[in-house]
C-alpha cells in the first residue's frame, strides 16, 4: 500500500508500506502451496469469500461415457482455466459450486451418455460426449466439452463428436473393414481422438493438458481409448485419466472407454473445480513523513495470517475426528479453521478429542460460572481455570455477528500452554499452574472426539453443537508445529 501527500498541488512525498489483511475463504478441501490457498471441489457445494479476491479456477466437467461394441470412446469433460493467464476478480459473497459426473456406459446398442455440465464463478464447462455405439442408429459420436469418437460401423453417417471452442477438441474416427470395426477415441482437452485402425485397434483417447493449479503439474481431461468387435486391441486412454478399457477418471473428468472384444466399456470421470488465490502476507515497510501521514491518514492495524510457514498435515471434515495415534498426541499441535460466529453465542463445542481423562476443547462455555470462549487441553475433568496438568484460556473478546472468521490455536505440551488467535490478533493464552507438563505428556486422550459437531470433549464442557454450521471451513491441523508468526 502506498499513499502520496500533496500541498497546494505540489506533491510533498510518498509512504509505502505492506499491511493487507489475509483473504478468508471457506468452501471445498482447502490446501496450501507455494503462496496460495487451493480450494478443490468434487462435489456440489458454495465458495464464500470475505474481501475482494482476485483467483484463478480450473473447472472440468463430467467425461463422456464410452459406446458399446466397437464403440468409440468417451469424450473428456470440457476444461475451463485462467491458470497463467489473468485472474478473475470476486467480490465478497458467495459462489456456488456444481460438480458433473461422467455420463454412462450404456452398452450396445448405444450411444454413451454425455457428461454433466460442471458450473462455477459464472462459468459453465460442457459434459464430454458419448462415444459412439458399432450397432443400432447410434453410431456417430456425441458432441461435448469435447466429441465422443465414432463408433466401428461401415456407415459413412457415423462421425466423430464436435468439441466445444475453448474447452476441447472432437473426437476420432472410425475405421470399418468388414466384422473388424474399430472405434475411435474420444478426445481431449489437449488433442483430438485418435483415428481407429481397421482390423488392428480402436483409437487412442486425445491427450488431456498439464495445470499445476494445485502445486503439483497434473494432466486433465483425457479421452476415452475407442474398442474392436472382435480382432485387434482397444485403443489407449488419453492422458489426463483416459479410460482404457474402463471407466475415466474420477476427479480429472477422463473419458469412459469404448466396449468391445476384450473391453467392458466404462463411464466417464466425474469433473472438478479447483480454485486458488494468493494469501497476501502482512509485512513491515518503510515510511517517509511518517508524523504527516500518520496524523492525516493513519494506516489499518495489519491482519497477519498466523498459518505462515506451516504444513498441513491433514484435515477434519464436519462430524467426527478419530483418536489420533500415540505419537500424534505426544507432539506439540496446532489448528486452524474458518467458521461463523453466531450473534447470539451459547454453550456449543467447535472442537473437542480425549474424553473425561485427558482432553481438549476449544468452544463457547460456561463451566468458568459466565460464557466465554474457551481454549483447553491437558486433564479432563470439570475446571473452571488452569491446574498442573491442564492449560486454560477463557476470554470474551470475540466476535459475535454472524459472519466468517479464522480461528487459529495450538498446543504446547511442555510446559503446558494453549494460545487462541481470531482474525490474526492474539486473544490470550493460558499455561499451566507452575509450568507443569499437560496431563500425561499429552494434549488430548484416547477417545475419538468432533469438529462443529460430534462432541468429546473434557467432562463438564458442552456437549452441543456449534450453532453456525452454514460457510465453515475444514478443520486445518497441523502435528508437531506451534504458531510461529506470533510477532
Amino acid at each position: 500500500m502506498s499513499r502520496s501527500l500533496f500541498f497546494d498541488g505540489g506533491f510533498v512525498g510518498t509512504s509505502t508500506a505492506f499491511n493487507v489483511a489475509p483473504i478468508v475463504a471457506t468452501g471445498g478441501t482447502v490446501t496450501q502451496a507455494n503462496g496460495y490457498k487451493i480450494h478443490t471441489f468434487t462435489s456440489g457445494d458454495t465458495f464464500t469469500v470475505s474481501k475482494a479476491v482476485d483467483v484463478e479456477y480450473l473447472i472440468i466437467a463430467g467425461g463422456g461415457g464410452g459406446g458399446g461394441n466397437g464403440g468409440g470412446g468417451g469424450a473428456a469433460g470440457g476444461l475451463l482455466t485462467n491458470v497463467g493467464g489473468t485472474a478473475l476478480p470476486l467480490t465478497p459473497g458467495p459462489y456456488t459450486i456444481t460438480i458433473g459426473t461422467g455420463g454412462a456406459y450404456l452398452g450396445n446398442p448405444l450411444r454413451g451418455e454425455q457428461g454433466v455440465n460442471s458450473t462455477a464463478l459464472g462459468l459453465t464447462a460442457i459434459g464430454g460426449g458419448g462415444g459412439g455405439s458399432r450397432d443400432g442408429t447410434e453410431g456417430s459420436g456425441g458432441n461435448g466439452g469435447s466429441g465422443g469418437g465414432a463408433g466401428g460401423v461401415d456407415d459413412a453417417g457415423a462421425v466423430p463428436g464436435t468439441g466445444t471452442a475453448g474447452q476441447g477438441n472432437d473426437g476420432g474416427d472410425n475405421e470399418g473393414n468388414g466384422v473388424d470395426q474399430c472405434g475411435g477415441g474420444g478426445g481431449g482437452a489437449g488433442a483430438v481422438g485418435g483415428l481407429a485402425t481397421a482390423g488392428t485397434s480402436g483409437g487412442d483417447g486425445g491427450a488431456g493438458v498439464s495445470n499445476d493449479i494445485t502445486g503439483s503439474s497434473v494432466f486433465y481431461a483425457g479421452g476415452g481409448a475407442g474398442a474392436v468387435t472382435i480382432n485387434g486391441v482397444s485403443g489407449t486412454g488419453g492422458i489426463g485419466g483416459g479410460g482404457s478399457k474402463i471407466a475415466g477418471k474420477d476427479g480429472l473428468g477422463g473419458g469412459g472407454a469404448g466396449g468391445g472384444a476384450g473391453a467392458t466399456g466404462g463411464d466417464g470421470g466425474d469433473g472438478v473445480v479447483i480454485m486458488r488465490y494468493l494469501q497476501e502476507q502482512s509485512s513491515s515497510g518503510v515510511y517517509n513523513l511518517d508524523a504527516v501521514f500518520d496524523s492525516l491518514y493513519p494506516l489499518p492495524e495489519p491482519v497477519i495470517d498466523r498459518e505462515f510457514g506451516l504444513s498441513i498435515t491433514r484435515t477434519e471434515v464436519d462430524g467426527a475426528i478419530a483418536a489420533y495415534s500415540v505419537t500424534e498426541r505426544g507432539q506439540n499441535v496446532a489448528f486452524a479453521c474458518d467458521v461463523v460466529f453466531p450473534t447470539t453465542p451459547a454453550d456449543a463445542d467447535l472442537m473437542s478429542m480425549g474424553g473425561g481423562t485427558t482432553g481438549c476443547f476449544i468452544g463457547f462455555s460456561s463451566q468458568s460460572g459466565a460464557l466465554r470462549f474457551r481454549v483447553r487441553a491437558g486433564g479432563g475433568t470439570t475446571l473452571t481455570s488452569s491446574d498442573t496438568v491442564t492449560a486454560i484460556l477463557d476470554t470474551t473478546d470475540y466476535p459475535a455477528d454472524g459472519l466468517i472468521h479464522t480461528v487459529v490455536w495450538d498446543f504446547q505440551i511442555n510446559p503446558g500452554r494453549v494460545r487462541l488467535w481470531i482474525d490474526g490478533v492474539l486473544r490470550g493464552s493460558g499455561v499451566t499452574t507452575g509450568g507443569g507438563v499437560l496431563n500425561g505428556s499429552t494434549w488430548t486422550g484416547t477417545a475419538a472426539g468432533g469438529y462443529l459437531g460430534a462432541p468429546g470433549g473434557p467432562t463438564g464442557e458442552p456437549a452441543t453443537d456449534w450453532t453456525a454450521d452454514a460457510g465453515n471451513s475444514t478443520l486445518r491441523v497441523y502435528i508437531n508445529q506451534l504458531v510461529t508468526n506470533d510477532g
